[in-house]
């Protein structure tokens, strides 16, 4: 049996470039190893342009702490490993951690900054199955800078980490889901817990709408079909932050939510049932009004669905992204093997 792993995408102007990860139960390769491959779009052609195999299984992989002019490949693996490839020489990895979990699988990276000026360190973040959120600097070799360790005896499973609040150097806030539900933002700078709640069911992904900005909406989606997006800009010491709600049509696990770059509120659900459903999310007419305590307390906003694909396959489509240059174009993989490219057309008329 063989699983399609974790997929990312970075972009040029001339061609759509991708590394699909192959995860499998028994073996991608008749020496019982596993790969990462980049493919190259040309046309209408999907080219394969390198390869190099893999021990273990990987799970997930960001381009996030990279540079435009740099394409480098961050993964975790079904083997606690955590590994950069850079895509130009892609002979083996240039930065390894081979227990960043111990051996329990690393379930999510994410990175930021990628050495842009001002936004502060190259740093990635790793979700772990055993419940701890590491954040990394790959020119500190072995060691995490930070480790936020679970409450002794709630040892939740991490799925899920999102960076977010990057505006400038000295702001950063990390975003972990966990399968029980729970929601954490953590603050870089104190090391300590922003925010937290808990949404009923299994947080599969998190996205910001925005990472280099001052924090403005999370999307989290959930084992259970549903979708929240939560608005980070006000939080009342008592009740929080306003949260909106709704139940996704697929009837299934929403496996992610990927905002558009060209704009930020509208963003695709990909899911268990094969289908994608396109959103936006409505602000109110005030985000924020007066509680009885005189503090200011969040207003949640409206999700609205604005399209929904039938059935693109019949298994879970577990990745999804799209292209930062050409609007609309999008890319995605399923648990039948496939990756197709795929255009979403009338983005510009949605505001």
């Amino acid at each position: 049996m063989r699983d399609t792993g974790a997929l990312q995408v970075r972009h040029t102007q001339k061609t759509l470039l991708f590394v699909h990860c192959l995860i499998t139960a028994d073996s991608t390769h008749s020496r019982n190893t596993h790969a990462v491959q980049v493919y190259e779009l040309d046309g209408l052609d999907m080219k394969r342009v390198a390869e190099v195999e893999t021990p273990h299984g990987l799970k997930c992989g960001t381009f996030g702490a990279c540079s435009p002019a740099t394409p480098v490949l961050a993964t975790g693996s079904s083997r606690g490993e955590l590994n950069t490839w850079d895509l130009s020489r892609l002979d083996t990895a240039t930065w390894a951690v081979p227990a960043a979990h111990g051996s329990r699988p690393v379930n999510a990276v994410d990175g930021v900054a990628g050495g842009r000026p001002g936004l502060g360190a190259p740093e990635l973040a790793t979700a772990g199955a055993d419940g701890r959120v590491c954040v990394w600097d790959p020119r500190v070799r072995d060691a995490p800078v930070l480790v936020l360790e679970p409450e002794a005896g709630c040892a939740h499973n991490a799925w899920a980490v999102a960076f977010g609040d990057v505006g400038d150097a000295d702001s950063r806030c990390l975003a972990a889901g966990y399968d029980n539900g729970d929601v954490k933002l953590f603050d870089l700078r104190t090391g300590t817990a922003r925010y937290e709640c808990n949404v009923g069911n299994g947080v599969v992904a998190l996205e910001f709408d925005r990472r280099e900005i001052a924090m403005n909406t999370l999307a989290v989606s959930c084992l259970d079909s549903m979708l929240h997006v939560i608005d980070c800009r006000t939080q009342h010491p008592e009740h929080g932050m306003a949260r909106a709600s709704v139940r996704c049509p697929a009837g299934a696990t929403l496996w992610g939510a990927k905002h558009t770059p060209q704009n930020r509120d509208v963003f695709m659900v990909h899911a268990g049932n094969g289908g994608m459903f396109l959103y936006k999310y409505r602000y109110p007419d005030a985000r924020s009004v007066n509680n009885k305590d005189d503090r200011p307390m969040g207003v949640a906003g409206a999700i609205d669905l604005i399209a929904q694909t039938r059935t693109a396959t019949a298994q879970p489509v577990h990745c999804f992204d799209w292209n930062r240059d050409k609007e609309g174009l999008a890319v995605y993989g399923s648990y039948d093997q496939c990756l197709r490219i795929m255009t979403v057309t009338g983005l510009s008329k949605l505001g």
